[in-house]
């Protein structure tokens, strides 16, 4: 999304729906602040990380993660992140991996203190470097491995969804 040329976006009802939405591309870089543009206020916070370093100005504007499980963007609890069991929602993102291992968590939301998700995104290396969509609930755990293998220096757009019952999961729109 680019602006126009004016002080309008291109598409002014791109974030209608959404219930978060972070694009560290249309903010001022730098500070501890990743804004929601969705308008529901789910600011998150850069905890662990660096506003001097992380915050990368090549490519209209990235967070730079460094790989490890303590730096990462809390956007805290708020309740409409929260999907009730069975309700439809979709995660979407971009994402860069100059390397990985193990499983390297993309999206996450849950219980970091019981390391409990209700739902979240992870490159899996001992299943081959693909994406992993995992949703958890009381009383299910639903997981779907996506198809494509994961390389390192590469751009790659995720989105995953659950659905009527069923989760998809698409790497660069298959």
């Amino acid at each position: 999304v680019r602006r126009d040329g004016g002080s309008r976006w291109r598409y002014p009802n791109l974030w209608d729906d959404c219930v978060g939405a972070w694009s560290p591309s249309q903010q001022s870089l730098g500070g501890l602040t990743l804004f929601d543009r969705s308008g529901k206020q789910n600011h998150g916070t850069l905890t662990n990380m660096d506003p001097a370093t992380d915050w990368v100005s090549t490519e209209g504007g990235l967070l730079d993660f460094d790989g490890t499980a303590n730096n990462f963007v809390d956007v805290g609890s708020p309740t409409d992140l929260g999907f009730a069991s069975g309700q439809n929602f979709a995660v979407s993102c971009f994402f860069y991996a100059r390397s990985f291992s193990g499983q390297a968590q993309i999206i996450y939301k849950g219980d970091h203190v019981d390391d409990v998700p209700l739902y979240l995104l992870r490159l899996h290396t001992t299943g081959g470097g693909k994406v992993i969509w995992e949703l958890r609930g009381t009383t299910q755990r639903d997981e779907l491995i996506g198809s494509q293998v994961i390389s390192t220096n590469q751009w790659y757009h995720v989105y995953a969804d659950w659905k009527d019952g069923t989760s998809r999961i698409y790497i660069n729109g298959q």
